[in-house]
């Protein structure tokens, strides 16, 4: 006679804790670049029989993605009396892309009632967008500056005129693809300014002179 070996089945659970369910039911860890496991228990073995999972692929990952972790082999002095079917012996799992908050450092900008501004200096007078993310990744924001008087693109905000930075992208090495602006919010993204242009105070010699039929020629001086 033959004695069938039995079907393993498996419990599911990932390491540590931050673990959630998706609206799909996926289990989901958020990416910390730390390496997480997503790893299974024998659910169904007979009380006293030593039979453990032996080997995995696609159990451990740091970067953020979609796996699908699968036994392949079963230890133990009772594991000859199990089998593997390979239509379920996986767990799908996922390490999702860690949300980023976008920070504004205005410099020297100055909030009004119409808005942010600064008087021409000479030097570029910009807001400046950071971000927050794991110490070690290399991950910076892609922005585009428009002139919005004329809708130009410039490379600088250093003339008199009103400006628009807005974020449209992240860039930076491969960790960038662990981050997501999915949650940075529109109004978010964009920042606008006006540097306003410098008065200057010319300044006379004299105060009156009297006008003949001569050529003349005045001296000013200007400050500012």
């Amino acid at each position: 006679w033959t004695i069938s070996r039995k079907v393993a089945e498996f419990n599911w659970s990932g390491d540590g804790e931050g673990w959630n369910t998706d609206s799909a039911g996926v289990w989901y860890v958020v990416y910390d670049k730390q390496q997480h496991s997503f790893s299974a228990t024998v659910s169904n073995k007979k009380e006293g029989d030593d039979v453990s999972i032996a080997s995995y692929t696609d159990s451990t990952a740091t970067n953020a993605g979609n796996y699908t972790a699968r036994v392949t082999s079963l230890r133990g002095t009772s594991a000859n009396n199990y089998q593997i079917d390979s239509t379920k012996a996986y767990q799908l799992w996922t390490i999702a892309k860690r949300a980023v908050e976008i920070s504004w450092n205005k410099g020297v900008l100055i909030e009004t009632t119409g808005g942010f501004s600064a008087t021409y200096s000479g030097e570029e007078i910009a807001f400046i967008p950071s971000l927050n993310v794991m110490e070690g990744d290399n991950v910076s924001v892609k922005t585009t500056l428009t002139l919005t008087s004329s809708g130009a693109t410039v490379d600088r905000a250093v003339n008199a005129g009103s400006y628009k930075i807005t974020i449209v992208d992240l860039e930076g090495d491969l960790s960038k693809n662990n981050y997501t602006l999915d949650s940075v919010a529109t109004s978010e993204r964009s920042r606008t300014w006006t540097i306003k242009p410098k008065e200057i105070t010319i300044q006379f010699p004299f105060e009156s002179f009297t006008i003949d039929e001569g050529s003349r020629s005045i001296k000013t001086t200007y400050t500012g």
